[in-house]
């Protein structure tokens, strides 16, 4: 573990997109970054799936940054949106994000962290690496009490290894609307693997305030349709 991770406050200073990119001169076009002074033992995919949440994003990206930073891997950050009025799709979101990311880096990335936009980590030994099993990483939320609402929970924040996320097939995408795509995730897939949950007494947590807008990235252009168009990456 690199040294001085701890305890950490939530950055949720109201930021614009353009002062994040002028704060981190060091994140190269991609959102990707890799540290200068050593060998990163760890080669991580961030996936965020979004819409319409532009204040939002620039909070996740000003806090998530140095964060990573500090642990010292290689990583990348990938917004995954999607367009239109229909309900949201988070689980095809995902599936698209590690299909993208993939074709984004020649060998490709090790491990996969698939992120909701309004969570932001409060302890720096909350590693954003790939254990040997799957990981759920957000068991303290703030609007939870900090306790998990049940144990098989795998929603929020969860980490798998390429080789784990090929096996199971990726996330179901029949889940339109919140909810559901997590559990089915858990009980017909990653129950079948070894699971690791985080342990609770480690980082918590905390939701952002609420803010809409709109920014970038892939793009879902239908329910059966799933076209990759690459506009920006964050």
């Amino acid at each position: 573990m690199p040294p001085g991770l701890g305890p950490i406050e939530a950055n949720k200073t109201e930021i614009e997109l353009d002062a994040v990119e002028r704060r981190f001169p060091e994140v190269r076009r991609g959102g990707r970054y890799r540290p200068r002074a050593c060998a990163a033992r760890h080669r991580v995919a961030i996936i965020v799936p979004y819409r319409d949440r532009q204040q939002h994003l620039a909070i996740f990206l000003n806090h998530m940054h140095p964060f990573l930073m500090k642990q010292q891997i290689d990583y990348g950050i990938f917004i995954i949106e999607q367009q239109g009025a229909s309900d949201f799709n988070r689980a095809k979101l995902m599936n698209v994000g590690f299909a993208e990311s993939q074709r984004a880096r020649r060998g490709g990335w090790q491990c996969f962290v698939f992120h909701d936009i309004d969570l932001l980590p409060l302890d720096g030994r909350n590693l954003y690496t790939c254990p040997r099993q799957p990981r759920h990483m957000s068991a303290s939320v703030d609007t939870l009490d900090f306790k998990l609402p049940y144990p098989e929970i795998f929603g929020g924040v969860s980490a798998m290894t390429l080789e784990q996320f090929q096996k199971v097939n990726g996330f179901s995408n029949k889940y339109w609307g919140w909810g559901g795509e997590d559990d089915d995730m858990f009980y017909s897939k990653i129950r079948s693997l070894p699971f690791t949950p985080q342990p609770a007494q480690l980082p918590a947590e905390q939701c952002p305030k609420k803010h809409q807008l709109v920014q970038v990235t892939w793009k879902l252009r239908s329910d059966s349709d799933m076209e990759q168009e690459v506009a920006t990456k964050t």
